[in-house]
């Protein structure tokens, strides 16, 4: 049997070792940028300028790393890795080696930048790891890997649009409406943005993907970790769903491959508000340091208990699968509201209705999407109730329209999801925040 002393000792060599490779891994970066810089053609000088006076910070960053960890070199590194994942949209970047090989050396420089809290002596990344009052640990793997897999998708398909927005590719493919994804791209919604929107969704799955990383007591060591995952997985996500979804209205096509994205950033919404809410509670209650200085180094929890409940990341996949449910449950009036939902963005398509009530239907219909799988949360199980304000403007919108079976499908349909919004469902999990 493993002793605890050899189990701590295991620890401490890891964090040593991890001290002594960061600086390394800084400056070999920054040797990397100033190489590549030489022998990539970039065809851009602020591109090439960029590359140059990056990778002599990086450099300098790294051999000053070895001697003094300060917190500022840290996030100098953070900000370069922003800066190196944006400047191939900032200058848009004519050779695709120069988009490639900033934004894969601005994922290694904000991966270097989340690594280092973790091999810091500041955060306490040892003890108990569920909050107190709650019954599962929302920092488990289990419950971030399928956020994290769902964003690297997106990532993905986001680069692909990307692709062809900066020129590097001729055609697209559509899955469902032949041009449609090209008319979105090169729509003059599309244009006003001062850099391809794609890259810039590519830019916010990168760093989704990266900030889902970390420890499995990470809302109280990493609180603005986790404040910045659930930032960038709720708000943003939200944001740009409803951005998607009026297409038809704002460029008047659908694009596919944005369809897809929508649909998959729906699914880590309700995943990822409890983690986001145990940081929330755990800055709200701590008062061992100053709120700063406990958001950004993290702090003890006394009243936390220990994980035993969560399943190993080597057991069968349907057990990681349930653990990852933990705090959402699928109520089947819930379930309905989606399909209402989605059935009043469709409506517009399938009977001949006046414009105007058209394009309350797609936005009405998203917004309803978006408010019901955020319900579908237990912590913000209340949030249904916003069900009612959309549906009862909808309501109100179908009194200025002739009567005809178009109204009438959208009274029908309003007053049933106003109706099955009232349930509340069923609540399996304990939290002590929003109580």
């Amino acid at each position: 049997m493993v002793s605890v002393q050899s189990v701590g000792n295991a620890k401490k060599t890891t964090k040593k070792t991890g001290e002594i490779l960061i600086p390394f891994a800084t400056a070999l970066l920054g040797c990397w940028l100033l190489a590549t810089s030489s022998f990539f053609r970039y065809q851009s000088d602020p591109l090439l300028y960029s590359d140059v006076a990056c990778g002599i910070i990086f450099l300098f960053i790294g051999l000053a790393l070895r001697r003094h960890k300060g917190l500022w070199k840290g996030w100098v590194i953070g900000l370069l890795g922003v800066w190196l994942s944006s400047a191939p949209l900032i200058f848009w970047a004519p050779n695709p080696a120069g988009y490639l090989n900033n934004t894969l050396c601005g994922v290694a420089a904000l991966a270097i930048f989340l690594y280092l809290p973790f091999v810091s002596h500041q955060t306490p990344n040892e003890g108990p790891s569920i909050p107190p009052g709650w019954s599962f640990n929302p920092s488990s793997w289990a419950q971030r890997i399928p956020i994290i897999f769902l964003a690297f998708i997106c990532w993905m398909i986001s680069r692909y649009l990307a692709a062809y927005q900066l020129g590097y590719i001729d055609t697209m493919w559509d899955p469902f409406f032949g041009s449609g994804t090209v008319n979105v791209l090169t729509s003059d919604v599309s244009k006003a943005f001062p850099v391809p929107d794609a890259g810039l969704g590519a830019f916010a799955y990168t760093l989704e993907t990266l900030s889902g990383f970390g420890n499995e007591r990470r809302w109280r060591t990493t609180p603005w970790l986790v404040i910045l995952f659930g930032l960038l997985t709720i708000p943003l996500s939200i944001a740009s769903i409803i951005l998607i979804m009026l297409q038809p209205i704002l460029v008047g096509s659908w694009c596919g491959l944005c369809l897809i994205n929508a649909f998959i950033m729906l699914l880590p919404i309700p995943l990822s508000i409890d983690e986001m809410t145990a940081s929330i509670q755990y800055l709200k209650h701590a008062k061992e340091k100053p709120f700063l200085k406990l958001l950004l180094e993290g702090g003890t929890c006394p009243k936390a208990t220990h994980d035993h409940r969560t399943p190993s990341l080597d057991r069968p996949t349907v057990d990681l699968l349930k653990a990852s449910m933990w705090g959402v449950t699928l109520p089947w009036n819930l379930c309905l509201c989606l399909l209402f939902g989605m059935w009043i963005m469709v409506s517009p398509a399938i009977f001949s209705m006046p414009q105007l009530l058209a394009d309350a239907d797609h936005v009405i219909g998203a917004l309803v999407i978006v408010v019901t799988m955020t319900s579908l949360s237990e912590i913000v199980r209340s949030w249904r109730y916003g069900n009612l304000l959309l549906t009862a403007f909808l309501l109100i919108s179908s009194l200025f329209a002739p009567i005809s079976f178009s109204t009438l499908n959208q009274v029908l349909t309003c007053l049933a999801i106003a109706a099955l919004s009232i349930r509340k469902g069923p609540i399996r999990e304990t939290t002590t925040f929003f109580k």
